[in-house]
């Protein structure tokens, strides 16, 4: 999962409205968005516009004409005055008009439909002090009116009723419809384990473990049971499992000022509700409608034909040729928990020529040690595993070892010497972010003498050594192809790169992409490295055994080696992929700012030997032919001089 960057969110939301309908959670889930988008954003314009009348709030980001909006629905369906009295009517939506022509919609409901009698709603307050009559006297089904019934099963035809509207109303290329789940109540500690337990009072820490020991709320198997009954696209955001742990994320006592009572069911802000929005930030990016992996097969053909036009075009200018090394880096999403064909490994390191059967190699020397994550400045949070508290350092005491060579040791400062007034860019996802934050710590760390500078400009982060005029860029560009704004929506271009002029500046470019491709949020588990026991890479301490890994091959990587032999142009594949996949131990797994994640790297870690690598082959270059399907053997390099 990516850090969250409101400012980016609201650049790729711009001139969309996203739109919040339930009841208290939901808003709950609204505030938590207002307040992240706030944080990225602090001097953004912005409108408020309350409507009593509809029950709706309205946010609008004006330098981005950007609608974040909560409508109070507690049931999805109707409540309606009629003679007999307040009449909750299960086959009726008629606020479903305030709904139409919104680009996203994260439905909620559950948390009122068990209440009866005095504990029913009758005055809920929105943050403005708005009342809103929400008590019903009898429930409509049909034609048959009752004066109450099986509160579970009216959740579920309210549901059903919801989903046939979806269906009637929802045009998919317009709207992208979620549905938030089911948000759990604490407040039965014997489902935790802590029968004692008052409540969730007092609780600092949350359910120990990844599965909960209690029993899932009732409505959540009716939920899933009627989405799969919906014919246009819902996406379910399933935060109940991951919020069921959370025991301690509640307000308690600590909610209204003066309110009596216990607060077991909202959630603290900041908080949980985060979380919540960092999976929807990750859907909204996904929505694409389009089948994955040929999307890749087709992206990858896409970036050759931009890459050798754009050098015809420099040529026609009577532009000297470009010097730049064009670097690929090798798939890396969850690549610790993916599979490369590994019979032989080919001489993918420059200076290490005809290598085989490498492997990880115990290396605790203070010379293997070339940062420390309490040390550098540029490392985001995420990654920070030290500084968020990852209680052992044996992940830092692993060197990759070639059988029949070593890599050189890197050195900043020669590095530095040798690229003086060169500009580095890497372009792609959060990995290729994973490898250049790595780098500047580990120029950092050579450099301490030299006080580099960080600015971040749009899309585009540096850190400079101005003494060796070296800058060391990111770009973000997680397809590298173009996702342009059209009126029927937001559209992933895979023939157009129009952001390709960036990288030009550049001396030398690190290409990444993958990791969004195919995400799914879901954690590989240890039977991908043969520990079919074993659920995801938390509370794993040492690399896979030997130099052969265990699982499937990595489905992509023969569309990259496809595209890198037909190109005119040389572009070098850094091999990072077996080497990564064996450690299984170097993901933040827990120690992240945010959930469970086995995807990117600790820093200080296995992004480390990437550019020990990106490091020796740039060493090299000159003695090195850097096409594709040309890096075997070179006689005349003398690898003992290396």
């Amino acid at each position: 999962m990516e850090i969250f960057d409101g400012k980016i969110f609201l650049e790729k939301m711009k001139g969309k409205t996203i739109m919040f309908v339930g009841d208290s959670l939901s808003k709950n889930h609204w505030l938590s968005l207002l307040c992240m988008l706030h944080s990225s954003v602090p001097s953004a314009r912005y409108s408020v516009k309350l409507s009593m009348v509809d029950e709706m709030t309205t946010y609008t980001f004006m330098d981005y004409d950007v609608k974040v909006m909560y409508h109070h629905s507690l049931y999805l369906v109707d409540i309606v005055e009629e003679k007999i009295g307040r009449v909750l009517k299960l086959d009726s939506i008629t606020s479903g008009k305030l709904w139409l022509d919104v680009d996203y919609l994260v439905f909620n409901t559950w948390h009122w439909w068990t209440r009866r009698g005095p504990t029913q709603p009758y005055v809920s307050l929105h943050p403005y002090m708005h009342i809103y009559k929400d008590k019903f006297d009898f429930i409509q089904d049909g034609n048959n009116i009752t004066k109450d019934m099986d509160r579970v099963v009216a959740f579920g035809k309210a549901i059903d009723t919801w989903g046939r509207w979806v269906d009637n109303n929802i045009d998919p290329v317009k709207s992208k419809v979620f549905f938030q789940g089911i948000s759990p109540t604490h407040y039965n500690g014997a489902s935790w384990g802590e029968p004692k337990a008052q409540a969730c009072l007092g609780q600092k820490e949350p359910v120990p473990g990844e599965k909960y020991p209690g029993a899932l709320p009732m409505a959540l198997e009716v939920l899933e049971t009627e989405l799969k009954t919906i014919k246009k696209p819902v996406t379910l955001l399933d935060i109940t499992n991951l919020s069921l742990l959370r025991k301690d994320g509640h307000p308690s006592k600590y909610g209204l000022p003066h309110k009596t009572g216990m607060d077991c069911s909202h959630w603290c802000l900041a908080g949980v509700p985060d979380t919540w929005n960092f999976m929807l930030d990750g859907h909204v990016l996904k929505q694409l409608g389009l089948n994955l992996w040929k999307l890749f097969y087709r992206v990858g053909r896409t970036k050759v034909v931009i890459l050798v036009i754009g050098l015809k075009e420099i040529r026609k200018q009577k532009v000297h040729p470009p010097t730049t090394h064009t670097l690929t880096q090798k798939l890396s999403s969850s690549v610790g928990l993916y599979s490369i064909e590994n019979e032989c490994v080919e001489c993918v390191f420059s200076s290490c020529l005809c290598i085989e059967l490498p492997r990880w190699v115990w290396d605790d020397s203070e010379s293997n040690q070339m940062y420390t994550g309490l040390e550098c400045p540029f490392i985001n949070n995420g990654l920070n595993c030290q500084k968020n508290g990852r209680p052992d350092n044996t992940y830092l005491n692993y060197r990759w070892q070639p059988h029949s060579c070593s890599l050189p040791r890197f050195n900043g400062e020669e590095f530095l010497v040798r690229n003086k007034g060169k500009k580095i860019m890497f372009v792609g996802d959060s990995l290729s972010s994973n490898q250049w934050q790595s780098l500047v710590c580990m120029l950092y760390n050579h450099a301490r003498l030299i006080i580099p500078s960080i600015i971040h400009g749009g899309s585009i982060s540096t850190v400079s050594f101005p003494e060796y005029g070296v800058s060391v860029m990111y770009l973000k560009n997680g397809f590298l192809v173009d996702i342009v704004v059209e009126e029927k929506g937001r559209v992933l271009k895979l023939d157009s790169i129009s952001r390709g002029a960036k990288w030009e500046e550049a001396d030398i470019l690190i290409f990444n992409s993958y990791h969004w491709w195919i995400h799914g949020g879901q954690l590989k588990t240890g039977k991908d490295w043969g520990a079919p026991n074993i659920k995801n890479c938390e509370g794993q301490t040492g690399p896979i055994q030997g130099f052969r890994y265990p699982g499937n091959r990595y489905p992509g990587e023969q569309v990259v080696k496809d595209v890198l032999q037909k190109m005119k142009n040389p572009a070098y594949l850094l091999d990072i992929t077996l080497l990564t996949q064996l450690r299984k131990d170097g993901h933040p797994a827990k120690y992240a700012d945010g959930p469970m994640d086995c995807s990117h790297w600790c820093l200080a870690g296995v992004p480390d030997t990437w550019n020990q690598i990106l490091y020796t082959v740039l060493k090299v270059a000159n003695k090195w032919d850097m096409s594709y399907g040309h890096h075997l053997c070179i006689e005349e390099v003398d690898k003992n001089k290396i």
